[in-house]
């Protein structure tokens, strides 16, 4: 299945139709949704070409986080965002079922549960080699160790 045609907020979007939710939480399941599809759709690590969305992750102090959905959604601080309560189902038509199989996964953890769980694993490490626990980052988390990682599974 190749996505040309959804971005990180139509997938943001889709998961806050669920549930009203932190920033944070939103964040780790747009992780989960874009790395699973990476590994579930594409042979192998060296040619990732299928992606759910176009967006770089980077290794924050507080697990992956894409720059430009944290923006859009900052102003909530870790209050939660909002429940959507419509959305053009039209457009999730070819994707409702991965989407659904991604929350029904992490849906049920917190933010913070997410976070921790983000932090055993090796593409935020890899990405995070060399900083303290708590310096910032802007490392971009390679798409190859997302691949190797979730092929572990």
């Amino acid at each position: 299945m190749e996505s040309k045609n959804l971005t990180i907020f139509d997938v943001a979007k889709w998961f806050l139709n669920k549930e009203s939710m932190t920033n944070k939480k939103l964040q780790k399941l747009c992780w989960y949704a874009y790395s699973w599809f990476i590994y579930l759709n594409n042979e192998n690590s060296e040619r990732i070409n299928n992606k759910l969305f176009f967006a770089d992750f980077r290794a924050w102090v507080h697990g992956p986080v894409n720059n430009e959905l944290y923006n859009v959604y900052k102003q909530y601080g870790y209050f939660p965002i909002p429940k959507i309560e419509s959305i053009d189902n039209e457009k999730y038509k070819d994707y409702e079922e991965y989407l659904e199989n991604i929350y029904s996964v992490y849906g049920g953890m917190t933010g913070d549960g997410l976070e921790a769980q983000t932090h055993e694993e090796t593409p935020w490490l890899n990405a995070r080699v060399g900083l303290k626990p708590w310096q910032s980052s802007q490392n971009i988390i390679n798409d190859k160790d997302i691949f190797k990682e979730y092929a572990n599974r």
